[in-house]
């Protein structure tokens, strides 16, 4: 999916007034353009756009522009209530893009009747207009590679026969597939998916990124030409280089926190920040993803099982905990943290729904900073006066 500025999609229009006169006597070639995936978020999938070749024109007609700087773009797209746009631009910048990023870009003709080619670009120009360029866009089920495919087969008066994948995946297993060398874009991107994500995708629904898309047109062998690459990289998709992995970096985290507990032991007091850090981290998450719940209109965001460890509450209780703790006074919402993280713990894997490792060594993290807040501020009196006897002691024997 590609970024464009809007200020370039303005151009569009002069664009169509230089080529429309002469590309209807040319003879077309339209060919279904894919493009390998790239390092960014947003490209780690790759893209699909529309490639129109005539006499004295080679456009791309491209259904993945959007502005990243119009107002509120990130909560709107959160929302699912993101507009992108069909632009137009000259193939040979669509190309140098692609190559820049470190993208392959596939060609597949279209075998069809000249008729049905100039009906395919009399409706990619009418649907580039400034009136009806925009498209309520879903990652998932309405973007780049699905409004492609669609207005083909309308060209064609077809109605697309899709195969059932040999093995059926589910939505999340199909992004895993493409983001499994980005391992924090995985991991945050699994916080956000809840249990629809885990369902088995129908054979329409399976083809919604770019390269499985191509890979399916590569059956229809009385539409599609075989694949073939027509750009190269300018030079190799560099591999993520993290010097840890998430769930090493969650496991670290879960160490620290162990060697912190102890140190308290052994104090008999209770480092506040560590609390907060970690409580805090939990209400946020939480904050997010019942956002997404509510209000996002993404389908596959809800039901969302992680509301049981990450939610909202600790942001209330937070303050009120680190007080009573402050006082040595037992804490009810401690307890029910430390129920909560150990029983999601017990049950997740039983659970409709696919969690990543991350979020359980977070709930073992939970359990284990809650158990020793509600033990410690039991037994602190007693930890102390252990430690200074037993500090007497020594001292006496060394003297």
């Amino acid at each position: 999916m590609k970024m464009k500025r809007k200020s370039v999609l303005l151009s569009i229009v002069v664009l169509f007034c230089c080529t429309i006169a002469n590309a209807a006597q040319d003879s077309l070639k339209i060919s279904l353009l894919t493009c390998s995936p790239g390092p960014v978020i947003y490209e780690q999938y790759g893209h699909t756009a529309i490639r129109v070749q005539g006499k004295n024109l080679d456009l791309v007609f491209n259904y993945g522009v959007f502005d990243f700087n119009s107002a509120f773009f990130g909560l709107r797209f959160a929302q699912g209530k993101t507009d992108y746009m069909l632009g137009v631009e000259r193939y040979n910048d669509f190309q140098e893009s692609y190559k820049k990023r470190g993208s392959y870009i596939f060609s597949q003709e279209l075998l069809l009747s000249q008729d049905k080619l100039d009906r395919l670009y009399t409706m990619l120009m009418e649907n580039s207009m400034p009136t009806r360029r925009e498209y309520r866009y879903n990652i998932f089920y309405k973007n780049c590679t699905t409004c492609a495919l669609d207005i083909i087969f309308r060209a064609c008066g077809t109605v697309p026969r899709y195969p059932v994948p040999e093995q059926q995946v589910t939505t999340r297993e199909m992004v895993h597939k493409y983001n499994e060398k980005y391992r924090y874009s995985k991991t945050g991107i699994d916080f956000l998916l809840g249990s629809s994500a885990d369902t088995l995708l129908s054979a329409e629904n399976s083809y919604f990124l770019p390269l499985e898309a191509m890979n399916f047109a590569s059956t229809v062998t009385n539409l599609f030409a075989p694949a073939k690459t027509i750009a190269e990289p300018q030079k190799p998709l560099e591999e993520p280089s993290n010097l840890l992995t998430p769930g090493q970096l969650m496991i670290l985290i879960f160490l620290t926190v162990l060697l912190i507990c102890s140190v308290e032991w052994y104090r008999g007091n209770i480092w506040w920040g560590i609390d907060i850090a970690i409580f805090g981290t939990q209400g946020i998450l939480g904050l997010i993803i019942l956002f997404m719940v509510l209000f996002s209109e993404h389908p596959t965001t809800s039901p969302n099982f992680l509301l049981i460890i990450l939610n909202p509450l600790p942001l209330c209780f937070l303050p009120a905990t680190l007080l009573k703790l402050k006082r040595e006074k037992l804490d009810y919402f401690l307890i029910i943290e430390a129920v909560a993280s150990i029983g999601f713990i017990l049950i997740h894997q039983i659970l409709p729904q696919e969690f990543d490792i991350v979020t359980v060594i977070f709930a073992a993290t939970i359990a284990l900073r809650s158990l020793s807040n509600i033990l410690i501020s039991f037994f602190a009196k007693k930890i102390i006066e252990r430690r200074n006897n037993y500090i007497k002691q020594n001292h006496r024997v060394f003297n």
